[in-house]
C-alpha cells in the first residue's frame, strides 16, 4: 500500500483524525475538527484530503458490545456514504468498540487538563482505528 489514509473517530459535533504515512505503515494522531452541520464537515475534510493527498478513509464503527449494529453504527454508516460521495474516496470500517478506552488509558499517565485530554483522546482513538486497519493490511 502506498497511499495516505485518513482515520476517523466520529462524534456528534467533532471527529478525531489520524493520518497514515505515505507508505501505509504507521498511523499518527492528526487533529480534531469541530463542525456545524454536514456541509461544514465536508468542507473541512475536503481541505485536509487535498492538503495531505489522502486516498481513502478508515472510519471507526461503534458496534455494540455484542458486535451488533446499534443506532450509532447506523449513523456512522450514513456518514460514511455521505463522505464517500462528496470526497470521492473509498471508506473502510474498523470496529472501534474499545479504542476510546485504550486512548484514555494511554493518556491517564500524563498530567494535563481535562479539555486537552478529551482532544487528545479523539485524535489517539482515530490513530488506533487507522493503525488497526494498516496492521490488518500487512497480514498475508
Amino acid at each position: 500500500m502506498s497511499a495516505r489514509l485518513l482515520g476517523l473517530d466520529p462524534g456528534l459535533n467533532h471527529i478525531g483524525l489520524a493520518l497514515s504515512d505515505p507508505s501505509g505503515l504507521l498511523a499518527s494522531p492528526y487533529s480534531v475538527i469541530h463542525y456545524q452541520g454536514k456541509k461544514d464537515l465536508i468542507a473541512q475534510l475536503s481541505q485536509i484530503v487535498t492538503k495531505e493527498q489522502v486516498q481513502g478513509l478508515v472510519i471507526g464503527l461503534p458496534l455494540n458490545k455484542d458486535g451488533s449494529k446499534g443506532k450509532a453504527a447506523l449513523e456512522t454508516e450514513k456518514l460514511s456514504q455521505l463522505l464517500e460521495r462528496n470526497l470521492n474516496l473509498p471508506a473502510y470500517f474498523i470496529d472501534e468498540r474499545f479504542t476510546s478506552q485504550q486512548a484514555q488509558t494511554i493518556l491517564n499517565t500524563g498530567k494535563m487538563s481535562l479539555e486537552k485530554k478529551k482532544e487528545l483522546t479523539h485524535k489517539l482513538s482515530a490513530a488506533l482505528i487507522l493503525q488497526t486497519y494498516l496492521d490488518r493490511q500487512k497480514k498475508p
